[in-house]
């Protein structure tokens, strides 16, 4: 891939004008660090970490840039095709026992995306107190998932904080595509008892011919679904569970 150029400075309260986000080399300010950057409207690109976007990751309503066209010394491992495959493939299939299967099949997803599996995310833990289930692994004493894997808030903190290897954002259930990529997760709360903990996972698998995000899903199983819509109350996910908050993370991996 060859990079474009970055561009002279510009002065502290400049507005710029963002054709699109996309990914390259980590950088740092007062801010924080960030490996996206914004690629404006004259073709050079600017560290998102020095750009007040008014969101932490990913800014909803700006398009990520297509990869021809991706930012300085960007690189990436993660093959969304593959697990956009493995995700339309597998759906159905997978039999996991009392474990929250939707965030299994994730975890899964992401490994047929090429991100390798370590002792703390892994299908097949044999440490106990880090299982993902005291029911069916620690108890009978079988071999299990670890809790990132398995479970959703700790697999958002898992590929967020610890890894590093996503962003997350918080997105509209009222837009059509919060500015997904294949391949990326997105994450509801859906409140109730346990409010800003997320309770469910889906993987962006592509986009209606009207621009709604799809996504696919266990628990329920569905393909190719509205990222917005539940199928099961045949309703908007806003209406049939008031209060949901959804994310959008974004594999950087």
């Amino acid at each position: 891939m060859t990079a474009s150029k970055v561009g002279a400075a510009l002065p502290d309260g400049a507005w710029v004008a963002v054709a699109c986000e996309t990914t390259g080399d980590s950088v740092t300010s007062d801010a924080g660090t960030s490996k996206i950057w914004e690629r404006l409207s004259d073709g050079t690109y600017v560290p998102n970490s020095f750009v007040e976007t008014g969101a932490d990751g990913w800014t909803p309503g700006v398009p990520r840039c297509d990869s021809g066209s991706q930012g300085p010394s960007s690189k990436s491992s993660y093959n969304r095709q593959a697990a956009v495959d493995y995700a339309r493939g597998n759906y159905t299939n997978l039999n996991v026992g009392v474990i929250p299967k939707c965030t299994y099949f994730a975890s899964a997803v992401l490994e047929a995306g090429g991100i390798n599996t370590e002792s703390k995310w892994t299908p097949e833990s044999t440490t106990k107190s880090d299982q993902a289930s005291k029911l069916l692994y620690r108890l009978q004493g079988k071999v299990g998932p670890t809790k990132r894997w398995a479970s959703a808030d700790f697999l958002k903190n898992y590929l967020v904080k610890e890894r590093k290897i996503a962003t997350i954002a918080e997105v509209s259930l009222g837009s059509k595509n919060p500015g997904a990529e294949l391949g990326d997760l997105i994450m509801y709360d859906w409140g109730g008892v346990s409010p800003g903990v997320i309770d469910h996972v889906a993987v962006v698998t592509g986009v209606a011919a009207d621009g709604t995000l799809l996504v696919t899903q266990k628990e329920n199983d569905y393909i190719d679904k509205g990222w917005n819509w539940s199928a099961s109350d045949d309703a908007p996910i806003s209406s049939a569970t008031p209060g949901t908050r959804a994310y959008l993370i974004h594999i950087t991996f």
